[in-house]
This record gives structure tokens, C-alpha cells and sequence, in this order.
């Protein structure tokens, strides 16, 4: 009865750390998603843009709780571009700035 106890003492204490961990995980990949749609759009409405289809991309945050990021837009080990991007109150993002990077064609 007492291992049953501690059992579910420990559930009950590690739980809310569970919750965190998947709420952190399905922002990620929210956040991944929107990045990778904004950098699509913008590739296929601008020629100057068009490059980017097919490239990587990192994520370096302004810093904590600044809600912007400078997205680098990669092929191979060139940067071809960049975006600043924030997020609203809704968590969705929008771009503040971009630019084409080391090669244009």
C-alpha cells in the first residue's frame, strides 16, 4: 500500500512537469511550421526570393521573452538571406524585416 502511495505522489509532483515538457514541444513545432510557411510565401512571390525554395534554416532568439527572432536562410554554407520575425499574443508570426544574404542570382 505504501509503494501505491509513493506511486502516485510521484505521478501526481511529475505531472505538471509532463504537461510543460509537451506544451514546450507543440510550440516548437508550431514555431517550425509557421517559419517554413513564411519562408515558402515568400519564395514563391518574389523571384528575387525564389532561391530560398529548398534551403535550411536556423532560429536565434533576441532573447528571453523578446517574442522576436533572426531566422538565417541557408543552401549548402551560404546564407542567402535572413528574417526578423516576431510573434503576437496569438503565437502566431509575422515578419518584421528580411533580406537576401551572401549570393544573389
Amino acid at each position: 500500500m505504501k509503494r501505491l502511495l509513493l506511486f502516485l505522489l510521484f505521478i501526481v509532483l511529475i505531472f505538471p512537469s509532463f504537461e510543460k515538457v509537451f506544451a514546450a514541444e507543440k510550440w516548437d513545432q508550431g514555431f517550425s511550421n509557421q517559419v517554413s510557411s513564411l519562408i515558402k510565401e515568400l519564395s514563391k512571390n518574389d523571384a528575387n526570393y525564389s532561391i530560398w525554395e529548398g534551403a535550411h534554416w536556423s532560429s536565434q532568439s533576441y532573447g528571453p521573452n523578446s517574442r522576436q527572432w533572426l531566422i538565417t536562410i541557408y543552401k549548402g554554407h551560404l546564407i542567402l538571406a535572413h528574417i526578423v520575425i516576431g510573434e503576437n499574443e496569438d503565437q502566431q508570426l509575422f515578419i518584421i524585416e528580411y533580406g537576401l544574404g551572401e549570393i544573389n542570382h
